[in-house]
């Protein structure tokens, strides 16, 4: 019972197949439906993305930031109104495909209840809305006039001993200062920043877009926000911001900085800890080139994904060529029947097992493929070789030529030699005599091989 699984397919595409089967001593066998070729179609995804942890913060007396995760990569958008159930207004649509999402309501009344729903569309155009969700803008900051009235009025409604508090609504944004870009890596970096007051932390960051946020909501004057799971060698934009206890919002200018490349990483990473180590780095650098494709690869398409890996194996394979193949030693050692043979040899390194094969009758060695079929173990990993050649003819000269390749590196192909099949030993059967009359008598008899007929 055989099976496979194919990955990174279209959906919605008809596929067409081929069966093949190679059996332990390399016989293959291929069924494809007389020559028509089976065929699949696969599924359309009907399934709309999941939308979860939706959050409104900060919210501010004219804006608010919105931000939600989906189960799958999608668009971003919001509709939203003053009423319950009626959404008078909608932000346009963020066509980038993320898992996190953030939009900025901007233009709110101050003090006032909106309720509004998150919209996500995934690559197949299914769609998802959530359940409405609401906030509350707050209040307008108070002018200096009104502050000072509203103290006069606590004062005057005070009657009798005991201790006044007087909240004062501050009105001020927290400033922005010393905005740094620290410890950039190919796929991280570190902001840093301080503000004059306590205020929580956040970076919204992007490629395009400032479509991806991170931070944490704390009240602190220093301020450290590490941005993970970048791409390498690209460009992001970011801007920093704080809210304070009364709510005031600061928000930084546009800034932009470049991930380093992979390669650059590691010898940065390196070249303290292994200085002129070739070997080190070259380590580092497959180690972090896989990390780092397991880390992207919910972030990039199937299509991405395929053409990265092809990349790949291309590149590996080049470098591959520059790995000597296994070497053989000696003269192969060859056991013949009249209808098989067994051929032994050794190599230095673990290997497959493989044998090309040609009668002489066919045998043109000028020919750019002078061998007419390849027999033996492919998946075979060993440094002692074994493949035994079924279906030979008797009394056949063969030429054939040894072949092993390492799982990495270049395939190693023999001289040609040569063996000859014996001849079958005569077998005589089925020994039978009729009596035709008293003078006459028919002998009949069978062989294995062709021969004359003679009685003594």
């Amino acid at each position: 019972s055989h099976s496979v699984t194919l990955t990174g397919l279209s959906e919605n595409v008809t596929y067409y197949f081929r069966i093949r089967s190679t059996d332990i001593d390399g016989n293959t066998v291929t069924d494809n439906n007389s020559g028509n070729y089976y065929s699949f179609t696969t599924t359309r995804d009907s399934t709309a993305p999941t939308i979860s942890s939706i959050s409104a913060s900060p919210v501010t007396d004219t804006g608010a930031v919105i931000t939600w995760t989906t189960s799958e990569r999608a668009t971003s958008q919001i509709t939203f109104g003053t009423a319950v159930g009626t959404y008078s207004s909608s932000t346009a649509i963020n066509t980038n495909l993320n898992l996190t999402h953030s939009i900025t309501l901007s233009g709110l009344s101050a003090g006032t209840a909106y309720y509004y729903k998150v919209i996500s569309t995934d690559a197949s155009s299914n769609t998802a809305t959530s359940t409405e969700q609401s906030l509350t803008t707050s209040e307008s900051l108070l002018t200096e006039t009104q502050a000072q009235a509203r103290e006069a009025t606590a004062r005057s409604n005070v009657s009798g001993g005991g201790m006044l508090i007087i909240d004062k609504n501050d009105k001020v944004a927290p400033v922005i200062t010393n905005i740094q870009v620290q410890k950039i890596k190919s796929d991280s970096a570190v902001i840093t920043w301080n503000t004059d007051e306590d205020s929580d932390s956040f970076v919204e960051y992007g490629i395009d877009a400032l479509d991806e946020t991170s931070g944490r909501y704390e009240n602190a004057k220093a301020h450290t926000v590490t941005l993970k799971r970048l791409l390498p060698e690209s460009e992001y934009g970011f801007r920093v911001s704080g809210k304070d206890n009364s709510g005031n919002l600061a928000q930084s200018e546009q800034i932009r900085f470049k991930t380093l490349s992979i390669n650059a990483d590691v010898m940065d990473g390196e070249s303290e800890q292994n200085e002129g180590n070739s070997e080190s780095v070259l380590m580092a650098t497959v180690n972090k080139t896989i990390d780092m494709m397991h880390k992207i690869a919910s972030q990039v398409s199937i299509g991405t994904m395929q053409a990265a890996l092809i990349t790949q194996h291309n590149s590996i394979e080049e470098l591959a060529n520059m790995i000597p193949g296994p070497l053989m030693s000696g003269e192969p050692r060859v056991d013949l029947t009249p209808t098989s043979a067994s051929i032994s040899w050794h190599t230095d390194k673990e290997s497959n097992s493989l044998i090309a094969l040609v009668k002489e009758s066919e045998y043109d060695e000028k020919a750019a493929i002078p061998y007419k079929q390849v027999l033996g173990l492919p998946k075979d990993s060993t440094k002692d070789h074994t493949v035994i050649l079924y279906d030979l003819l008797p009394d056949t000269v063969y030429h054939y030529q040894l072949r092993s390749e390492t799982v990495i590196g270049t395939n190693t192909k023999s001289r040609d030699f040569v063996f000859r099949t014996p001849k079958k030993d005569l077998e005589i059967g089925g020994y039978t005599v009729e009596k035709v009359s008293a003078e006459k008598a028919v002998f009949k008899w069978m062989t294995n091989v062709e021969t004359d007929s003679e009685i003594k």
